[in-house]
């Protein structure tokens, strides 16, 4: 996280977030974040490719 402070809500599970932090998770599992700070919330949002499922024999 670069700025603000906020909630990442992953399956029934809440996680609270701040500057500083950072966070790895599968997107396979419901997930969303959002801000709880006045200020914008901002961060560096990467993504791996998703797990190869649809190539099995």
């Amino acid at each position: 996280m670069l700025q603000g402070e906020g909630k990442l809500t992953y399956g029934k599970e809440e996680f609270t977030i701040k500057t500083g932090d950072s966070v790895s998770f599968s997107s396979e599992i419901p997930h969303k974040v959002e801000c709880l700070s006045a200020e914008p919330l901002k961060a560096i949002w990467m993504v791996n490719p998703p797990k190869i499922l649809f190539f099995k024999e």
